[in-house]
Order: C-alpha cells, then structure tokens, then sequence
C-alpha cells in the first residue's frame, strides 16, 4: 500500500527535478525511520527508461532528521538472484544489465 503523502514535483530554476514528498516514520511491515539519529538512505537518478543507473548516478547517506546531519556511505550493491518463473526480461541488449521480473497468474 503506498501511504506516501503531500507528493510534489517541483522543476527548479536549473531544469532539475525536486521530488518532495511526506512520509510516515515507522509502518507495519515497513523498516522504521529514526526521527533522531542515523538513517541510511539509497538514492538513484536515469533518464526515464527503467534499467542500470550507472555507477555515479546513484548513492547511499546517513542522515539524522533531528539535526539534518549526513554523511555519505558506500552505496551497497547487490549480486543477482535466481528469480522464481514466470517471468518477463527487461534489458538493454547487454546481458551484465538485464534482469527478470516475476509475473503474476501466468
């Protein structure tokens, strides 16, 4: 369920484009957000197509929400998983990019 709420997208002066949106700290089924203290945050940016962000279009920080202090961290990169069929592939032509995703009620 999303409970995302007040979602706003704003093109700055620049031509960048700010997401801002509010949302709920801790949530069943959800990992928690911490109102004080350290939070680690993975962020990623492409141009519209679904795939690979490269490797300097994405990160990871710490940031506590109580002082607005981060730090930047080592983004964590995850291996490839045997993914259950049924499923559609979606990719580039580059097989170190594609990747599988499972379909429902086939």
């Amino acid at each position: 369920e999303q409970t995302l709420t007040d979602e706003e997208t704003i093109t700055t002066e620049s031509g960048d484009l700010d997401c801002r949106f509010t949302k709920i700290l801790a949530e069943p089924g959800e990992l928690e957000i911490f109102a004080s203290g350290a939070n680690q945050f993975i962020w990623a940016y492409g141009d519209g197509e679904l795939g690979f962000h490269g490797f300097d279009d994405r990160g990871a920080l710490l940031l506590d929400l109580s002082t607005g202090e981060e730090a930047a961290i080592a983004a964590p990169t995850v291996s490839p998983q045997p993914t259950p069929v049924p499923t559609v592939r979606c990719g580039s032509g580059d097989p170190s990019f594609d990747f599988a995703l499972p379909v429902d009620g086939l």
